[in-house]
């Protein structure tokens, strides 16, 4: 009860000084955003209390959801646009035994009662010929259409569960709605900022949401969560999950930079806030160093089977002999099955192309920028230092590519995960 008491009050003081001069430094209150906020506010307080209320029944109805065992949880953290959506996908090929949360479960039945009652009424619209299930999943494609073009979105496939944490109104998501860096910053350097009694509080809610996912879906399964947030909370999780593995994925800042630049305008802009001037590049570079960073300072004191670096080059480039080689590392055993599905999907992406276009100029960053933000990440992961080395070996990728042939910017022997 204190959480939830605690939340909504997080909540409303988010919102009065967003509604102030103290919250209009990012976001001035235009019209435009002030229509937003007049409807999002009401519908994010109602919908969170539904959550809540579906918390409080599963310790009525479902309580031996507490006696779930979360054993050895894989999490995939880094830099946004590093590849993490993709390498979730890829770990949980194998459905009988790893789970994820699709975004549906997230956003719409983080609790078992609300699952219970999604289904039972997934199984009446199936009786009567199936028409709900059509409508959602037409309004699933309108709804994210413009953001799949950036990031591959929709309520049935998999995506952050850090966004079960909405209902605290902790999450760092909530940054891009309610641009208070007073209330909302603690919570993107979690490990460092953040009070140890909160960060407890938090982590054992999450840890219920977990458990709550292994009840309906089977406890005996592996659970495997992709959050870029979460790479400034691994010692928060390690405190609830003991047992847990890390995988960082890291690419050039030279490309993961200016393409979270690129989705974070794409969010600033559809909720509502001033577009001019890009004003949330300096706080987004902060954070980009934090998601860098933390894992660099953290993940290397824990014993060599618990965590793996993963390159993005190496999983786009040969997604099946790196998943592979990271699942050998961390001591998970790899089922034929998952094998031959990590082939198929691997035959997919080789003819995938991605809509995202994106540049540094856009955002007024260049080199300079890169090197003085990000010179020890780059030294770290041993990326090239300038800019023009790593567009050299592009160039000669792309013409072997229109001749036919695909040059690996690694070998094929050092799927880098170390």
């Amino acid at each position: 009860m204190r959480l939830f008491f605690g939340s909504y009050l997080r909540l409303f003081r988010v919102v009065v000084k967003t509604c102030t001069s103290t919250g209009s430094k990012l976001a001035p209150l235009t019209p435009r955003r002030v229509a937003f906020l007049a409807w999002f506010v009401p519908f994010v307080a109602l919908g969170q209390l539904v959550h809540w209320t579906g918390f409080l029944l599963d310790y009525v109805f479902f309580p031996g959801f507490r006696k779930v065992e979360v054993k050895a949880p894989l999490f995939v953290v880094g830099i946004p646009r590093s590849g993490t959506t993709f390498l979730q996908r890829l770990l949980t090929e194998d459905t009988s035994r790893f789970t994820t949360m699709t975004l549906g479960e997230i956003a719409v039945a983080p609790s078992i009662t609300e699952r219970v009652v999604w289904r039972a009424l997934g199984r009446l619209d199936g009786a009567l010929g199936g028409l709900g299930r059509r409508l959602v999943k037409r309004l699933d494609e309108r709804l994210f259409r413009e953001v799949s073009k950036i990031h591959p979105l929709s309520l049935f496939e998999p995506d952050e569960d850090e966004l079960v944490m909405l209902p605290t109104f902790t999450s760092p998501n909530l940054a891009w709605i309610f641009p208070v860096e007073s209330e909302l910053w603690k919570y993107t350097n979690f490990d460092e900022d953040t009070p140890p009694e909160e960060q407890r509080q938090l982590m054992e809610f999450y840890k219920r949401c977990v458990q709550r996912h292994l009840y309906v879906h089977g406890p005996e399964k592996r659970y495997v969560a992709k959050n870029p947030t979460f790479s400034v909370k691994l010692n928060a999780l390690r405190a609830v999950f003991p047992d847990m593995k890390v995988i960082c994925t890291s690419r050039t800042p030279y490309e993961a930079v200016p393409s979270t630049f690129s989705l974070g305008d794409f969010y600033w802009r559809s909720f509502g806030n001033n577009g001019s001037d890009h004003p949330f590049l300096e706080p987004m570079t902060r954070l980009a160093g934090c998601y860098y960073r933390h894992p660099i300072n953290v993940l290397p004191h824990w014993p060599e089977n618990c965590h793996a670096f993963m390159r993005y080059t190496d999983l786009v480039e040969r997604p099946t002999l790196t998943v592979s080689a990271l699942m050998e590392r961390l001591g998970v055993e790899l089922s034929e099955v998952h094998h031959k599905c990590l082939c198929r999907r691997q035959e997919k992406a080789r003819t995938w192309k991605s809509h995202h276009t994106y540049s540094m100029e856009r955002f007024g960053i260049d080199e300079n920028f890169i090197l003085r933000h990000f010179r020890d990440v780059l030294e770290y992961f041993e990326f090239p230092i300038h800019n023009s080395e790593k567009n050299e070996k592009h160039e000669v990728r792309e013409m072997h590519e229109k001749k036919g042939k695909v040059t690996p910017m690694v070998d094929e022997a050092e799927a880098t995960v170390a």
